[in-house]
């Protein structure tokens, strides 16, 4: 039951479906999701805690870097709640600027190494 309750509670946190909505899209690290959302890393923190405890994200490492990702236990749900109701998520203002960043950021391309050091 507790299981239950957490996994709604998740879509009754703002911030918490802005996470949803761009992990669906690649699995991410906790500074892209800071930098992609514009939001403290404190904030970020918290909501993604609720997410694990809920078992909606999972993370894992790949290489050095912490990742998360929509578990696959959850992402036949959350795609299809969030695609029932992505018409209302839309009219939310910080979709389309989330949206944007997302786009932006994943755009850029990775810092060169240097290879002669």
């Amino acid at each position: 039951m507790h299981r239950i309750v957490s996994f709604g509670k998740c879509f009754a946190d703002p911030i918490a479906v802005r996470i949803m909505r761009v992990l669906l899209k690649q699995s991410m690290t906790i500074q892209d999701i800071q930098t992609v959302l514009d939001l403290d890393r404190h904030t970020v923190d918290l909501r993604l805690t609720k997410l694990r405890d809920a078992f909606v994200v999972h993370s894992d490492f790949q290489g050095r870097w912490l990742k998360f990702r929509i578990s696959e236990r959850a992402r036949p749900l959350v795609e299809r709640l969030l695609g029932d109701f992505y018409e209302d998520v839309d009219w939310d203002p910080n979709t389309g600027h989330d949206d944007r960043r997302f786009k932006e950021y994943f755009a850029k391309p990775a810092p060169r190494v240097p290879t002669n050091v």
